[in-house]
């Protein structure tokens, strides 16, 4: 796969202007790509790496194998990612229990389940975990 003249003058133009921004003088190989995507240029991080070469500019190197990639807490990495119907869950589960008194955690699942159209009914412990964080966030 081969880039015409015009994409690598635009690209050469985009890794320049990376590295004078930067404090280290490097390139920054996913800002470019990513100014690259806004103009519509398709072009791949060896791309931007040959260019910086030609212009004498050094590219900025991820942690190598065994040097460690750090930035994210151990906490950040074990946790599940959100889950974006959460809010809505659980506005319907304390509604529900307000609502219908009597009611089962395993109803309040099942009825949250069809007014909010998931294919699969709320198990007993999340309908208990979002009751518990409501009473919680309450007080």
């Amino acid at each position: 796969m081969g880039i015409d003249a015009e994409t690598a003058a635009k690209l050469l133009e985009l890794v320049k202007a990376d590295a004078a921004s930067r404090a280290s003088g490097k390139v920054r190989t996913a800002d470019v790509l990513k100014a690259a995507a806004k103009l519509g240029l398709q072009v791949n991080g060896a791309a931007v790496k040959i260019l910086a070469g030609f212009a004498g500019l050094q590219p900025e190197r991820g942690a190598k194998k065994g040097e460690g990639g750090g930035g994210r807490t151990k906490g950040a990495r074990d946790r599940k990612p959100r889950d974006p119907d959460a809010h809505r869950k659980r506005e319907t589960i304390v509604r529900l229990r307000d609502e219908h008194p009597t009611w089962t955690e395993d109803r309040i699942g099942q009825e949250t389940a069809a007014e909010l159209k998931l294919d699969t009914p709320l198990d007993r412990q999340l309908v208990n975990y979002h009751l518990k964080k409501h009473r919680r966030d309450k007080e």
